[in-house]
Protein backbone atom coordinates (compact mmCIF):
# COMPACT_ATOMS: atom_id res chain seq x y z
CA UNK A 1 0.00 0.00 0.00
CA UNK A 2 3.19 2.58 0.20
CA UNK A 3 3.63 2.11 -3.42
CA UNK A 4 6.54 -0.02 -3.93
CA UNK A 5 6.73 -3.42 -5.57
CA UNK A 6 6.39 -6.50 -3.14
CA UNK A 7 6.99 -8.92 -5.90
CA UNK A 8 7.60 -10.31 -9.83
CA UNK A 9 6.57 -13.15 -11.88
CA UNK A 10 9.47 -14.51 -14.11
CA UNK A 11 8.13 -17.72 -16.08
CA UNK A 12 9.73 -18.49 -19.38
CA UNK A 13 7.33 -21.33 -19.80
CA UNK A 14 4.46 -19.04 -19.93
CA UNK A 15 3.07 -19.08 -23.77
CA UNK A 16 1.12 -16.14 -25.20
CA UNK A 17 -3.17 -17.27 -24.92
CA UNK A 18 -2.44 -19.60 -22.02
CA UNK A 19 -3.63 -19.15 -18.45
CA UNK A 20 -1.20 -18.65 -15.82
CA UNK A 21 -2.02 -18.35 -12.11
CA UNK A 22 0.70 -16.90 -9.71
CA UNK A 23 0.33 -17.04 -5.79
CA UNK A 24 1.54 -13.91 -4.37
CA UNK A 25 2.83 -14.22 -0.52
CA UNK A 26 2.27 -11.10 1.15
CA UNK A 27 2.33 -10.17 4.93
CA UNK A 28 -1.25 -11.32 6.56
CA UNK A 29 -3.20 -9.12 8.26
CA UNK A 30 -3.42 -6.07 6.24
CA UNK A 31 -4.51 -4.35 3.29
CA UNK A 32 -2.59 -3.42 -0.32
CA UNK A 33 -2.89 -1.76 -3.58
CA UNK A 34 -2.50 -4.41 -5.98
CA UNK A 35 -0.93 -3.11 -9.63
CA UNK A 36 0.03 -5.41 -12.49
CA UNK A 37 2.78 -4.11 -15.49
CA UNK A 38 3.83 -7.17 -18.08
CA UNK A 39 7.23 -6.73 -19.29
CA UNK A 40 8.12 -7.88 -22.85
CA UNK A 41 11.59 -8.84 -23.13
CA UNK A 42 13.93 -9.95 -26.86
CA UNK A 43 17.53 -10.28 -26.28
CA UNK A 44 18.43 -7.16 -24.17
CA UNK A 45 15.49 -4.67 -24.65
CA UNK A 46 13.05 -4.80 -21.97
CA UNK A 47 9.01 -3.10 -22.85
CA UNK A 48 6.80 -2.34 -19.79
CA UNK A 49 3.04 -2.48 -20.67
CA UNK A 50 1.10 0.24 -18.77
CA UNK A 51 -0.08 -0.43 -15.54
CA UNK A 52 -3.43 -2.03 -14.42
CA UNK A 53 -6.14 -0.62 -13.01
CA UNK A 54 -4.93 -0.78 -8.91
CA UNK A 55 -7.42 -2.92 -6.89
CA UNK A 56 -7.28 -3.11 -2.88
CA UNK A 57 -7.12 -6.29 -1.58
CA UNK A 58 -7.09 -7.83 1.90
CA UNK A 59 -4.64 -10.69 2.91
CA UNK A 60 -4.62 -13.02 4.71
CA UNK A 61 -7.91 -15.11 5.88
CA UNK A 62 -11.01 -13.33 6.90
CA UNK A 63 -11.74 -12.73 10.66
CA UNK A 64 -13.79 -14.61 12.66
CA UNK A 65 -14.67 -11.67 15.23
CA UNK A 66 -15.32 -7.95 14.27
CA UNK A 67 -15.64 -5.76 17.40
CA UNK A 68 -13.67 -2.52 16.79
CA UNK A 69 -13.40 0.17 20.13
CA UNK A 70 -10.62 1.83 18.38
CA UNK A 71 -9.17 1.76 21.65
CA UNK A 72 -6.04 -1.07 21.17
CA UNK A 73 -3.43 -0.42 18.68
CA UNK A 74 -2.42 -3.92 18.28
CA UNK A 75 -5.80 -5.32 18.11
CA UNK A 76 -7.65 -2.44 15.93
CA UNK A 77 -5.06 -1.49 13.46
CA UNK A 78 -5.92 -5.11 10.80
CA UNK A 79 -9.50 -4.19 11.23
CA UNK A 80 -9.31 -0.91 9.07
CA UNK A 81 -7.94 0.85 6.08
CA UNK A 82 -8.73 4.35 4.61
CA UNK A 83 -7.96 6.16 1.88
CA UNK A 84 -9.13 9.43 0.20
CA UNK A 85 -9.76 10.07 -3.96
CA UNK A 86 -10.13 13.02 -5.69
CA UNK A 87 -13.91 12.67 -6.56
CA UNK A 88 -13.97 13.96 -10.22
CA UNK A 89 -11.48 11.70 -11.33
CA UNK A 90 -10.87 8.87 -8.73
CA UNK A 91 -7.51 9.83 -8.26
CA UNK A 92 -6.25 8.61 -4.40
CA UNK A 93 -4.80 11.82 -2.81
CA UNK A 94 -2.56 10.98 0.11
CA UNK A 95 -2.51 14.52 1.57
CA UNK A 96 -6.08 14.65 2.18
CA UNK A 97 -7.48 13.51 5.25
CA UNK A 98 -7.47 9.96 6.32
CA UNK A 99 -9.93 8.02 8.69
CA UNK A 100 -7.82 7.81 11.92
CA UNK A 101 -8.42 7.39 15.42
CA UNK A 102 -9.23 10.46 17.42
CA UNK A 103 -10.07 10.97 21.38
CA UNK A 104 -12.32 14.52 20.85
CA UNK A 105 -15.78 12.22 21.33
CA UNK A 106 -15.79 8.73 21.90
CA UNK A 107 -18.55 6.00 23.12
CA UNK A 108 -16.63 4.10 25.11
CA UNK A 109 -13.08 5.42 25.91
CA UNK A 110 -10.95 7.27 25.23
CA UNK A 111 -10.85 6.59 21.43
CA UNK A 112 -13.58 6.46 18.48
CA UNK A 113 -12.46 6.71 14.43
CA UNK A 114 -13.37 9.86 12.02
CA UNK A 115 -12.78 10.54 9.04
CA UNK A 116 -11.52 14.18 9.65
CA UNK A 117 -9.10 13.63 12.70
CA UNK A 118 -7.53 17.38 11.85
CA UNK A 119 -10.31 19.52 11.07
CA UNK A 120 -13.54 19.86 8.49
CA UNK A 121 -13.45 17.32 5.84
CA UNK A 122 -12.41 18.36 2.31
CA UNK A 123 -14.45 19.53 -0.26
CA UNK A 124 -14.65 17.15 -3.74
CA UNK A 125 -13.37 14.45 -2.16
CA UNK A 126 -14.90 10.68 -1.27
CA UNK A 127 -13.28 9.66 1.96
CA UNK A 128 -13.33 5.72 1.91
CA UNK A 129 -13.08 3.42 4.84
CA UNK A 130 -12.61 -0.36 4.91
CA UNK A 131 -12.96 -2.84 7.04
CA UNK A 132 -11.50 -6.33 6.93
CA UNK A 133 -13.49 -9.27 5.36
CA UNK A 134 -15.07 -10.98 8.46
CA UNK A 135 -17.66 -14.42 8.27
CA UNK A 136 -20.80 -13.82 9.59
CA UNK A 137 -21.34 -16.46 12.68
CA UNK A 138 -24.68 -18.09 13.09
CA UNK A 139 -24.81 -16.63 16.71
CA UNK A 140 -23.96 -12.78 15.46
CA UNK A 141 -25.59 -12.28 12.63
CA UNK A 142 -26.29 -8.22 13.05
CA UNK A 143 -23.57 -5.78 12.11
CA UNK A 144 -23.96 -2.92 14.25
CA UNK A 145 -22.42 0.65 15.17
CA UNK A 146 -22.88 3.68 16.64
CA UNK A 147 -22.26 7.08 15.26
CA UNK A 148 -22.56 10.64 14.99
CA UNK A 149 -22.55 12.52 11.20
CA UNK A 150 -22.05 15.80 11.63
CA UNK A 151 -22.02 16.47 7.54
CA UNK A 152 -23.52 18.76 5.96
CA UNK A 153 -27.36 18.91 5.14
CA UNK A 154 -27.24 18.83 1.41
CA UNK A 155 -28.06 15.83 -1.28
CA UNK A 156 -24.82 16.24 -2.41
CA UNK A 157 -23.18 15.69 1.19
CA UNK A 158 -23.21 12.42 2.98
CA UNK A 159 -21.89 9.61 4.97
CA UNK A 160 -22.70 6.39 2.93
CA UNK A 161 -22.38 2.22 4.25
CA UNK A 162 -22.58 -0.34 1.81
CA UNK A 163 -21.58 -4.02 2.17
CA UNK A 164 -20.20 -6.84 -0.41
CA UNK A 165 -20.86 -10.39 -0.77
CA UNK A 166 -18.80 -10.99 -3.88
CA UNK A 167 -15.38 -9.76 -2.75
CA UNK A 168 -16.13 -6.22 -3.83
CA UNK A 169 -17.25 -6.99 -7.41
CA UNK A 170 -20.77 -5.70 -6.35
CA UNK A 171 -21.80 -3.09 -3.21
CA UNK A 172 -25.22 -3.40 -1.49
CA UNK A 173 -26.77 -0.01 -0.24
CA UNK A 174 -27.11 0.25 3.36
CA UNK A 175 -28.20 3.79 3.78
CA UNK A 176 -26.89 7.06 4.16
CA UNK A 177 -26.48 9.38 6.89
CA UNK A 178 -25.71 13.62 7.53
CA UNK A 179 -26.97 15.80 9.88
CA UNK A 180 -30.89 15.82 8.70
CA UNK A 181 -30.84 12.18 9.59
CA UNK A 182 -31.27 13.37 13.49
CA UNK A 183 -32.67 16.14 14.72
CA UNK A 184 -29.85 16.44 17.80
CA UNK A 185 -27.35 16.96 14.57
CA UNK A 186 -28.42 19.51 13.53
CA UNK A 187 -26.76 23.04 12.68
CA UNK A 188 -25.94 24.12 16.17
CA UNK A 189 -24.81 20.39 17.21
CA UNK A 190 -21.45 19.97 17.36
CA UNK A 191 -19.00 17.15 18.45
CA UNK A 192 -19.26 17.81 21.78
CA UNK A 193 -22.81 18.14 22.39
CA UNK A 194 -24.52 15.49 19.35
CA UNK A 195 -25.95 12.60 20.89
CA UNK A 196 -24.34 9.25 19.57
CA UNK A 197 -27.06 6.86 17.46
CA UNK A 198 -26.99 3.39 16.65
CA UNK A 199 -27.29 1.70 13.62
CA UNK A 200 -27.87 -2.58 13.42
CA UNK A 201 -28.17 -4.06 9.70
CA UNK A 202 -29.20 -7.84 9.47
CA UNK A 203 -26.59 -10.03 7.94
CA UNK A 204 -29.00 -13.32 8.40
CA UNK A 205 -29.11 -14.55 4.78
CA UNK A 206 -25.70 -14.26 4.84
CA UNK A 207 -24.52 -16.96 7.54
CA UNK A 208 -20.79 -18.43 6.94
CA UNK A 209 -20.33 -15.81 3.79
CA UNK A 210 -17.54 -13.65 3.66
CA UNK A 211 -18.76 -10.29 3.86
CA UNK A 212 -16.87 -6.73 3.12
CA UNK A 213 -18.39 -3.24 4.58
CA UNK A 214 -17.03 0.10 3.44
CA UNK A 215 -18.25 3.57 4.87
CA UNK A 216 -17.48 6.40 3.14
CA UNK A 217 -18.32 10.36 3.07
CA UNK A 218 -18.98 11.69 0.07
CA UNK A 219 -18.19 16.07 0.07
CA UNK A 220 -19.72 18.02 -2.62
CA UNK A 221 -17.87 19.91 -4.16
CA UNK A 222 -18.72 23.48 -2.29
CA UNK A 223 -19.09 23.63 1.65
CA UNK A 224 -17.45 20.86 4.15
CA UNK A 225 -18.14 20.44 7.95
CA UNK A 226 -16.81 18.21 10.96
CA UNK A 227 -17.23 15.36 9.50
CA UNK A 228 -18.37 11.05 10.37
CA UNK A 229 -17.86 9.48 13.94
CA UNK A 230 -17.44 5.77 14.31
CA UNK A 231 -17.45 3.72 17.34
CA UNK A 232 -17.95 0.11 18.70
CA UNK A 233 -18.34 -1.53 15.18
CA UNK A 234 -19.27 -5.26 15.45
CA UNK A 235 -21.18 -8.28 15.05
CA UNK A 236 -23.83 -8.60 17.52
CA UNK A 237 -26.75 -10.32 18.53
CA UNK A 238 -29.17 -7.11 18.43
CA UNK A 239 -32.26 -6.83 16.76
CA UNK A 240 -31.12 -5.30 13.09
CA UNK A 241 -33.01 -2.29 12.54
CA UNK A 242 -33.48 0.52 9.77
CA UNK A 243 -33.74 4.16 11.24
CA UNK A 244 -35.95 5.93 10.72
CA UNK A 245 -37.65 3.24 9.72
CA UNK A 246 -38.07 2.11 5.79
CA UNK A 247 -41.65 3.11 4.01
CA UNK A 248 -42.71 -0.27 2.15
CA UNK A 249 -42.74 2.33 -0.89
CA UNK A 250 -39.53 3.18 -0.76
CA UNK A 251 -37.16 1.43 -3.68
CA UNK A 252 -34.10 -1.15 -2.84
CA UNK A 253 -31.71 0.31 -5.42
CA UNK A 254 -28.70 -2.02 -6.19
CA UNK A 255 -26.09 -0.76 -8.46
CA UNK A 256 -22.88 -2.87 -10.00
CA UNK A 257 -20.31 -2.54 -10.49
CA UNK A 258 -19.28 0.23 -8.22
CA UNK A 259 -16.52 1.35 -9.05
CA UNK A 260 -17.79 0.75 -13.05
CA UNK A 261 -15.54 1.07 -15.88
CA UNK A 262 -18.10 1.38 -19.59
CA UNK A 263 -21.64 0.30 -18.25
CA UNK A 264 -23.24 0.12 -15.25
CA UNK A 265 -26.08 -2.10 -14.32
CA UNK A 266 -29.33 -0.93 -11.96
CA UNK A 267 -31.76 -3.37 -10.08
CA UNK A 268 -34.88 -1.75 -8.56
CA UNK A 269 -36.56 -3.74 -6.06
CA UNK A 270 -39.88 -2.09 -4.61
CA UNK A 271 -42.81 -3.83 -2.85
CA UNK A 272 -45.28 -1.63 -4.69
CA UNK A 273 -44.09 -1.98 -8.46
CA UNK A 274 -44.34 1.58 -8.91
CA UNK A 275 -43.89 3.16 -12.42
CA UNK A 276 -40.32 4.02 -13.15
CA UNK A 277 -40.42 7.53 -14.73
CA UNK A 278 -36.75 8.38 -15.15
CA UNK A 279 -33.11 7.21 -14.47
CA UNK A 280 -30.09 9.69 -14.85
CA UNK A 281 -26.84 9.89 -14.44
CA UNK A 282 -25.74 13.13 -12.56
CA UNK A 283 -22.45 14.45 -11.85
CA UNK A 284 -21.51 16.50 -8.46
CA UNK A 285 -22.85 19.87 -9.59
CA UNK A 286 -26.35 18.02 -10.37
CA UNK A 287 -25.75 18.27 -14.27
CA UNK A 288 -27.41 15.42 -16.05
CA UNK A 289 -24.54 14.01 -17.90
CA UNK A 290 -26.42 10.50 -18.95
CA UNK A 291 -29.65 9.39 -19.33
CA UNK A 292 -31.45 5.91 -19.74
CA UNK A 293 -33.97 6.77 -23.25
CA UNK A 294 -37.57 6.44 -22.17
CA UNK A 295 -38.79 3.58 -25.14
CA UNK A 296 -36.26 1.69 -22.57
CA UNK A 297 -38.39 2.07 -18.93
CA UNK A 298 -41.08 -0.11 -19.21
CA UNK A 299 -43.52 -1.05 -16.34
CA UNK A 300 -42.29 -4.62 -16.06
CA UNK A 301 -38.24 -3.83 -15.86
CA UNK A 302 -36.32 -3.80 -12.97
CA UNK A 303 -33.24 -4.42 -14.04
CA UNK A 304 -31.41 -1.50 -16.33
CA UNK A 305 -27.81 -1.19 -17.64
CA UNK A 306 -26.50 1.99 -18.32
CA UNK A 307 -23.64 3.46 -21.15
CA UNK A 308 -21.28 5.29 -19.24
CA UNK A 309 -18.24 4.93 -21.55
CA UNK A 310 -18.13 8.45 -22.41
CA UNK A 311 -18.18 9.86 -18.97
CA UNK A 312 -14.66 10.88 -16.94
CA UNK A 313 -13.61 8.54 -13.66
CA UNK A 314 -14.80 9.84 -10.88
CA UNK A 315 -18.22 9.94 -8.79
CA UNK A 316 -21.39 10.58 -9.90
CA UNK A 317 -25.05 10.25 -8.81
CA UNK A 318 -27.81 7.90 -10.06
CA UNK A 319 -31.16 9.49 -9.82
CA UNK A 320 -34.61 7.52 -10.43
CA UNK A 321 -37.44 9.06 -9.84
CA UNK A 322 -40.85 6.60 -9.78
CA UNK A 323 -45.00 8.32 -9.62
CA UNK A 324 -44.63 8.56 -5.79
CA UNK A 325 -40.64 9.00 -4.93
CA UNK A 326 -37.39 9.72 -6.35
CA UNK A 327 -34.27 8.79 -4.75
CA UNK A 328 -30.36 8.89 -5.50
CA UNK A 329 -27.32 6.39 -5.28
CA UNK A 330 -23.52 7.09 -6.00
CA UNK A 331 -21.17 5.32 -7.97
CA UNK A 332 -17.94 5.81 -8.92
CA UNK A 333 -16.09 5.48 -13.12
CA UNK A 334 -12.60 3.73 -12.12
CA UNK A 335 -10.66 2.96 -15.30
Amino acid sequence: SNGQPIDSISAPQIQAGNQSRYLLRLPPKQFVWLTLRAVGKRGDRSTYSQPSQSVLAYSGAPLTELWATFDRDAADTIVFYGFNVRTNDGTIIPTNPQWARTNVRSLSPPNALTDSPSGNYTPGTTNFLMLAPFVVPAGRTTFSFAHIALIRATASHYGAIEYSTDFGKSWKWWGSFNRQSVQEWGSGATVQNAPWYWVHRSLANHVGDTVYVRFAVVAGALGSDDGWYLDNIGLTDSVATVEPPASPAEPVVEISPNPATDRVEITIDDQLRMQITHIEVLDLTGRVVSSMPAHMITAQSRHYVLDVSTLASGAYFIRYVTERSAGVRVFTIAR
